[in-house]
């Protein structure tokens, strides 16, 4: 998954690269359905998530 936004309690819009391809879906409580098709050039690779330990770290330090 590149990105996800939550639109109301029920739904939201995400996009999931799978191979060369990025496709833009708009997800409810009653099912995922496919809005548009597109180049995965055009979104970025998000940064990977920071582990649980290095975020623990990080505060620490900043208490002290």
């Amino acid at each position: 998954m590149v990105a996800r936004q939550q639109l109301s309690r029920g739904s939201s819009l995400a996009v999931v690269k799978v191979a060369d391809r990025a496709l833009v879906l708009g997800v409810t409580d009653n099912g995922v359905s496919l809005l548009a098709d597109a180049d995965a050039k055009l979104f970025p690779e998000p940064p990977p998530p920071e582990n649980p330990v290095g975020q623990a770290m990080k505060l620490f330090r900043g208490q002290r």
